[in-house]
């Protein structure tokens, strides 16, 4: 997950861009498509903080004061769907 500030803030679009990058040669390499069921779910990203108000709580939450933010999780099937924990 990545975590801006707002759609196209020219601070966070350079990163924004390699991300993007990122993403898409990762979908190159393995695809959309591809059976992956031995293989751990992946996706990819982008919360922005002047979207929602229940974001900007999970950004506040855990402190984030600079962006962009990256933040990885482990695959955990038996997580609680608690957005607040996510990290």
């Amino acid at each position: 997950m990545m975590y801006n500030v707002k759609l196209n803030c020219d601070h966070c679009n350079v990163v924004q861009k390699e991300y993007n990058q990122l993403v898409y040669s990762f979908n190159q390499e393995r695809g959309n498509i591809k059976d992956s069921t031995k293989e751990k779910k992946i996706f990819f990203g982008v919360l922005y903080f002047a979207e929602k108000e229940e974001i900007q709580r999970i950004f506040r939450a855990h402190k984030f004061e600079t962006v962009p933010y990256m933040a990885v999780s482990s695959m955990n099937l038996k997580r609680d769907a608690n957005l607040e924990t996510f990290l």
